[in-house]
C-alpha cells in the first residue's frame, strides 16, 4: 500500500474534521505565537486556556517585560523598591527559560495558566515600546539597572 489517505474524501467534503471549530488549527496557531498587541502600558497577551479553551487577557507592564528580558522574577526585582511595588507581582521560571505568571489561574476551570514569555520576545516587545514612544531609553535603563543589581542579568 502506498501513502494514499483512506479518509481524504471526507476530509475533502467537511473541509477537515475541525473546520468551523476551536480544533487543532486553533490550539497550533495558539503554541506557535502568542496573539498580542503592544500598548501603552505594555502587552495585552490573548490566549486560550489549554484545559478548557476559555479566553483569556492579560496585560503585561513595562517594568514586568523589562524584567523578564532581565531573566529575573519582577517580585525579585522590584518588591523592595517602593514605587516599584506595584510591578512587583511573581514569575516563575520554567525549565526552558520561559516564565510564566505565577499561580495564575483560568476563571471558568481552575487550570493553571502555563502562557508563558521569553526573554527574546520581551526585548523585541521593548523596541517596538520605544518605537511607539511608550518606554523612553532613560526609563529602560533605570529599571535595567535595578533588575540587575538584584542579580538579573544585563540585557546588553
Amino acid at each position: 500500500m502506498g501513502k494514499s489517505d483512506a479518509f481524504n474524501d471526507i476530509r475533502a467534503k467537511t473541509e477537515g474534521i475541525f473546520a468551523g471549530s476551536l480544533g487543532l488549527a486553533d490550539g497550533q496557531q495558539d503554541l506557535k505565537q502568542i496573539p498580542h498587541q503592544i500598548v501603552k502600558n505594555g502587552v495585552a497577551i490573548d490566549y486560550r486556556c489549554q484545559q478548557c479553551g476559555v479566553p483569556h487577557r492579560i496585560e503585561v507592564t513595562w517594568p514586568e517585560i523589562i524584567a523578564i528580558r532581565c531573566q529575573i522574577s519582577p517580585q525579585i526585582a522590584y518588591g523592595r523598591t517602593q514605587n516599584l511595588q506595584a510591578f512587583a507581582d511573581p514569575w516563575d521560571q520554567m525549565r526552558d527559560g520561559t516564565w510564566i505568571p505565577h499561580g495564575f489561574r483560568c476563571s471558568k476551570c481552575g487550570s493553571q495558566s502555563f502562557m508563558g514569555l521569553v526573554p527574546k520576545e520581551c526585548a523585541r516587545w521593548i523596541a517596538k515600546g520605544r518605537q511607539n514612544g511608550w518606554i523612553s531609553p532613560k526609563v529602560e535603563q533605570q529599571l535595567g539597572t535595578i533588575c540587575v543589581q538584584h542579580g538579573g542579568r544585563s540585557a546588553v
